[in-house]
């Protein structure tokens, strides 16, 4: 077996619109087409692939090998992180800004990359990697406009 390129997330949460609206903001993904599952959800595009898939905590799909009728409650989730190299790093913390969701940075020692941390529904952080030099060119754009 070959592993090939990364298909989709699911992520399990309380409250599947909340978590949609999220990740549709944040990310600029779009809702799209879902099976017709026993269980409600969303699954969230970008272009034709289905990057987040959203279920019901509550009334999920069978998927795991284990018994999957305990739903996990407090303590941490599953999924720590969701990682997505990203382009467009000033329209994005703007839009950020403008929606009042709070983020944080860090820059990755020697690679330079910016990272974006966004805290999302159930404890899941969305990191954001933007390219040093788009980075770079967003604080000269700043620096210029505050001549």
């Amino acid at each position: 077996m070959a592993v090939t390129h990364f298909d989709h997330v699911n992520i399990l949460t309380a409250d599947i619109e909340g978590a949609r609206d999220f990740f549709v903001a944040v990310l600029g993904l779009t809702p799209g087409d879902r099976p017709p599952f026993r269980s409600p959800g969303f699954w969230l595009y970008h272009g034709s692939q289905a990057l987040i898939h959203i279920s019901d905590a509550s009334n999920h799909e069978q998927t795991h090998v284990e018994d999957v009728g305990a739903v996990r409650t407090g303590g941490h989730p599953v999924v720590d992180h969701l990682a997505f190299r990203c382009e467009g790093y000033a329209e994005t913390t703007r839009r950020l800004r403008d929606l009042g969701i709070g983020f944080h940075e860090a820059d990755v020692p020697y690679a330079e990359d910016r990272q974006v941390f966004v805290d999302g529904p159930d404890g899941i952080t969305l990191e954001l990697i933007f390219a040093p030099a788009e980075v770079a060119a967003a604080g000269a754009r700043l620096h210029a406009g505050a001549r």
